[in-house]
């Protein structure tokens, strides 16, 4: 069985650590909680299995009081307040977390907000996940006028982000329009517009992806003109830029 040795000097070094912080919290008033209120002794959310309840502790303010090296309840550097409305926007942030992941009948509710005692609540949160809402089909309008090596990398773009099957991800949906464009714009259509909406039907739990596409003219380089070099040869610098008047923008 391993032992643990820690040496004298380190031990003192922990208790003279926490005694200093403790006395700074009793100091400043850190540990004060206000006449009437609660201090939030921990906070559960149960119900979840498509979404981490880390994630969804990320995202909401009522959180539990931090304590000190993890001890006992009153060692602790900050409360952090029960409120009752701030509690029920938590509950809207969680469903709105649901709604862009695809679980569009997402409910959270307030399970149990148990009093320990005169000054201590524990909050627990249930959420009834729901059916997700999958991708249908994904439409990109716009681009049977294309050459095929640009269309190929349209349809790469978006299967990278979005596929027939999986559940509908807003970030996803969003990230797939961006790139969408970004390849346009990498292959000399400057002025290239991208419109997407997502049409969800509830009743059959699925979503119809669309993309309308203005691809524009390809633009290409003009004249190349460089000031600013002072006594530095221009020759050089033209060669490093590797720009040539006439290629794709």
């Amino acid at each position: 069985m391993a032992t643990l040795v820690i040496s004298r000097a380190r031990c003192r070094g922990a208790v003279a650590l926490f005694g200093a912080l403790f006395a700074l919290g009793m100091a400043t008033g850190c540990t004060h909680i206000p006449p009437g209120r609660y201090a939030i002794d921990s906070v559960d959310i149960e119900g979840t299995n498509k979404v981490e309840a880390a994630e969804i502790e990320d995202k909401i303010a009522t959180a539990e009081s931090p304590r000190f090296l993890g001890l006992f309840r009153g060692i602790v550097l900050e409360y952090e307040l029960f409120d009752p409305y701030i509690l029920e926007r938590d509950l809207a942030r969680i469903e709105r977390l649901y709604r862009a992941k695809g679980f569009y009948e997402a409910h959270a509710r307030a399970g149990r907000v148990e009093k320990i005692d005169e000054s201590h609540v524990a909050v627990s949160v249930v959420v009834d996940e729901g059916p997700a809402v999958t991708v249908r089909e994904i439409k990109v309008q716009g681009i049977t006028a294309l050459p095929i090596d640009d269309a190929a990398a349209v349809l790469t773009a978006i299967r990278r982000r979005l596929r027939a099957g999986r559940n509908f991800d807003e970030e996803r949906y969003e990230t797939a329009r961006d790139e969408l464009l970004h390849v346009f714009t990498d292959r000399g259509y400057a002025f290239a517009k991208v419109e997407g909406r997502a049409e969800v039907d509830l009743a059959h739990h699925v979503a119809d992806v669309v993309f309308d596409v203005t691809p524009g003219q390809t633009a290409r380089l003009g004249a190349l003109s460089i000031t600013g070099l002072g006594s530095l040869p221009e020759g050089p610098v033209r060669r490093a830029l590797d720009l040539s008047e006439g290629e794709l923008y």
